[in-house]
């Protein structure tokens, strides 16, 4: 599965918790490293509008999980700021 089929089925899934508002933007990680910036518009049971941008290649899921000891991926809640803004932090974040 490739990391962006991944951020589809969490979406579908409802994975991540509704907002009051229901606009989000969440950062998908990986060992404390960014991989994606997610904005979220829409989020209710049955409609989901979102943007998802990568911060790495689309690789496979098992490769962005054998890179390290702790196979975990966590989301990073940036409550309703700019997702353009926050994808920006983020790529600057990654050239580090």
């Amino acid at each position: 599965m490739k990391l962006s089929d991944f951020i589809d089925m969490f979406i579908k899934l409802r994975y991540l918790p509704y907002i009051s508002g229901g606009k989000a933007t969440w950062v998908m990680r990986c060992q404390n490293k960014p991989l994606a910036v997610l904005g979220i518009k829409k989020y209710e049971p049955d409609i989901s509008e979102y943007k998802a941008k990568l911060l790495i290649e689309n690789i496979e899921l098992s490769e962005v999980l054998s890179a390290g000891s702790e196979k975990k991926i966590g989301f990073r809640y940036y409550a309703q700021e700019d997702y353009s803004s926050v994808y920006k932090k983020m790529k600057a974040e990654c050239r580090r």
